[in-house]
């Protein structure tokens, strides 16, 4: 798969979207979840993953919703209405895309305030763990990238040497050199 679902939000995608790709797990399923924002009255199933936040409803698949751990900006769990239970507690999900903004909350209908408190803690567990990993998530993606067969890659116009490139001449700070029997390249961005 060339996508890359932890980095985007979809909606209303097709069934072969919804598919998890290699390295992606299951973590949690919740049954009878409203989207209250963007499907208000409808029951469905919220998935969380490690890497995203899949909704879609019961009634009609077509309408879903996936969201990149990426793309979220906040995850809070605060009292809203919903349309099917009335007051109730709702995950809020603050996400950013492409330079768009969006919120989703998602009700659980079938459980207790305290019940439904606990399942939505997994989705603020799940993305804080996530964030925690960012990381070491980047470069374990590109390590394809920056090695062949446990080799380094070296680009054009890039040196490696065995001891540190001498100190800038403006530099304030003496210069450490413990670091003379580690190999030093030049770094270069990964997009």
């Amino acid at each position: 798969m060339d996508q890359v679902e932890d980095s985007e939000i979809l909606f209303d995608m097709s069934a072969e979207k919804f598919e998890l790709r290699r390295g992606e797990f299951e973590i949690r399923s919740i049954d009878n979840i409203e989207d209250t924002r963007g499907h208000s009255g409808q029951k469905g199933r919220l998935l969380v993953t490690n890497l995203r936040i899949i909704w879609s409803s019961q009634k009609n698949p077509r309408d879903n919703t996936s969201i990149g751990h990426n793309c979220v900006t906040s995850i809070d769990i605060r009292k809203t209405y919903s349309r099917l239970r009335g007051q109730t507690e709702a995950v809020f999900v603050d996400t950013q895309f492409n330079s768009s903004t969006f919120e989703f909350i998602y009700t659980d209908l079938e459980h207790i305030v305290s019940t439904s408190t606990r399942l939505f803690t997994t989705v603020q567990a799940v993305h804080r763990c996530y964030d925690s990993s960012r990381m070491y998530r980047d470069v374990k993606m590109r390590d394809e990238a920056i090695t062949r067969e446990k080799e380094l890659i070296v680009l054009p116009k890039e040196q490696v040497s065995l001891s540190p490139p001498p100190p800038p001449p403006s530099t304030a700070t003496p210069y450490i050199s413990s670091w003379t029997a580690t190999a030093t390249v030049a770094l270069r961005r990964w997009m």
